[in-house]
């Protein structure tokens, strides 16, 4: 996915743009954005990690799947990954 480089884009726009492209129209912004933030916070829980941790860990993940393997991911199979290269 590309997004304008335009400050005037907001996280919100990116997310609609996604849900848009992913045929989740439907699914209103507020719920999905609500929805990611308890996942970063079980994922946290889970693997142990603060925020910023996460965060690296992340960026290191879609430097190594590219950002269509890391769509693919169940919650599971991203708390694995968190797990293996948070030790790495």
């Amino acid at each position: 996915m590309d997004y304008p480089e335009d400050p005037e884009y907001t996280d919100d726009d990116v997310l609609q743009q996604y849900l848009d492209e992913e045929g989740l129209a439907l699914v209103p912004v507020e719920f999905m954005r609500e929805l990611m933030l308890l996942m970063e916070a079980h994922i946290e829980n889970v693997c142990g990690i603060d925020r910023e941790e996460l965060n690296d860990v992340m960026v290191r993940l879609e430097d190594l799947l590219g950002e269509d393997g890391m769509m693919d991911l169940s919650i599971d199979g991203i708390i694995d990954w968190v797990n293996t290269l948070k030790q790495a």
